[in-house]
């Protein structure tokens, strides 16, 4: 678990980055990182909204990472879900 001062400076380091990467992959990947060690998280996916659907877009899973070979990215199937009335 991340300390108040460890958190403050990831954050500050985040924000450094997210003004410096280009490329949008990496820089989703590296949010979401950042912000499963924030929250102390095993796992975690963002979803991005696409129109009235949410789209499963990046992923993270530390327990099914461990059981791959060195080197192995999990691979996850893209999906969309419809937003509910409330969520627009």
């Amino acid at each position: 678990m991340l300390t108040e001062r460890e958190k403050m400076e990831a954050l500050f380091n985040l924000s450094m980055e997210m003004n410096q990467v280009k490329d949008i992959d990496i820089l989703m990947e590296h949010i979401l990182t950042w912000a499963r060690s924030f929250a102390s998280a095993d796992a975690g996916s963002i979803y991005l909204r696409e129109g009235n659907k949410l789209k499963f877009s990046y992923t993270q899973n530390n327990t099914l990472q461990k059981r791959l070979q060195p080197g192995e990215k999990l691979i996850y199937s893209t999906f969309e879900i419809p937003m509910s009335m409330g969520m627009q």
